[in-house]
């Protein structure tokens, strides 16, 4: 079950990955793709005040 949506899922983040190039550069896309994890923990710790800690498995 796992592996059917590992596959779902990147299909679909490469068909909309395709689709945002019809509205944008790809340049700025790539830029937008790369930074969103940043951006993500940036408002993570802004709205949620939750500090990003170090994982030890």
């Amino acid at each position: 079950m796992g592996c059917f949506f590992g596959l779902v899922g990147y299909y679909l983040a490469s068909y909309f990955d395709f689709v945002g190039l019809t509205y944008i550069k790809a340049s700025l896309e790539r830029i937008i793709l790369f930074i969103y994890p940043t951006i993500v923990i940036l408002l993570n710790r802004l709205f949620l005040s939750k500090r990003l800690l170090k994982y030890n498995p």
